[in-house]
């Protein structure tokens, strides 16, 4: 049984910066006392969360990323991959453990929500639903007696951008169908028009007040030295990329003048080690364009620009074509 907190506090994000919002929870967590539970508020701009240990290469199609300016980040958590925008309300309670109880805050977000007229369901691992479709993934992180646990909550995000950025795994495509795992993701809007995030906050916050029978302290989100050392790590490709920060890849075309085959290591969002080869009758653009590709992003833009910027050769329009209409040079 769970103690119940003698301080309810809430915090809510200033800005929408995902390397900030995710700081300001680590520095949250490192500084909880014993006897507190914190409901922290957030959103993000556009944004792909990849969870701790989860490879960005296989599960984001990072040039729809840069291209779009969308921000990718890892969080501490684990599962899996999600994308935010302000249309999403992210949460996040924290507490020690003889506080923390999953089931008692969920119940503070379904609370929250009746409050808006809809009626969810906790299914599964950590998903809420309704009306059998999902609106709300949630994660879980537990370290050194103490816990968190937060999700997203769609209110009004962009769902038709989700495809472009997340890579489905292949199975759960195979079992369930492509049209079928979108359509299980809703906004909440769908459930009650009128409902907006600053509402939901509203909500969220008497819901949290009632369950715990305290009334809680809104602390100031201040920006001080610590938060910005801990957005550092979260703004380190190496932190983002994680062990899965080098990748062997090669991307390969056969054309009616030879094939070529484009081979490199993706090390940190740039294409290193870059090796071509080709049958090509042609050879002098080989090592040239090599050059030009080694240590540039890993987008096709920058890969168009490298081709471009190679000396004329009879190949440039058909690589260029070929680069061009490629959903990822991964």
């Amino acid at each position: 049984m769970t103690l119940n907190p003698k301080y309810l506090r809430i915090k809510k994000a200033s800005g929408n910066d995902p390397r900030r919002n995710l700081a300001l929870e680590s520095v949250l967590f490192q500084h909880l006392s014993d006897d507190e539970l914190i409901l922290y508020l957030w959103q993000n701009e556009p944004t792909v969360v990849i969870g701790r240990n989860q490879n960005p290469f296989k599960e984001c199609d990072l040039d729809a990323l840069s291209k779009d300016g969308v921000h990718l980040v890892r969080r501490m958590s684990g599962g899996g991959a999600v994308y935010h925008d302000l249309g999403n309300l992210c949460f996040t309670f924290l507490a020690h453990d003889s506080i923390y109880d999953e089931k008692r805050q969920t119940g503070v977000i379904q609370k929250a929500l009746e409050s808006a007229g809809i009626f969810s369901e906790f299914s599964g691992r950590n998903d809420l639903l309704f009306c059998g479709r999902k609106f709300s993934g949630n994660a879980y992180y537990h370290h050194k007696g103490y816990s968190y646990h937060h999700g997203t909550l769609l209110v009004n995000t962009e769902l038709t951008r989700m495809p472009h950025y997340l890579k489905p795994d292949p199975e759960k495509l195979r079992l369930k169908g492509v049209d079928s795992v979108r359509s299980r993701v809703m906004n909440l809007t769908e459930a009650n028009p009128k409902l907006t995030v600053s509402l939901l906050e509203e909500y969220l916050e008497e819901a949290f007040a009632k369950e715990y029978g305290l009334v809680p302290e809104t602390v100031n989100d201040d920006y001080d030295e610590e938060t910005a050392l801990a957005e550092k790590k979260f703004s380190d490709p190496s932190w983002i990329m994680g062990n899965f920060g080098t990748e062997d890849c090669s991307i390969r075309k056969r054309f009616p003048w030879g094939s070529v085959r484009i081979s490199y290591t993706a090390k940190n969002c740039s294409m290193e080690n870059v090796r071509i080869d080709s049958d090509a009758m042609e050879t002098g653009w080989v090592e040239e364009l090599e050059r030009n590709l080694s240590g540039i992003p890993l987008n096709k833009d920058a890969v168009l620009t490298a081709i471009r910027n190679t000396a004329d050769f009879d190949a440039k329009e058909d690589l260029c074509a070929w680069i061009a209409d490629k959903e990822t040079i991964l």
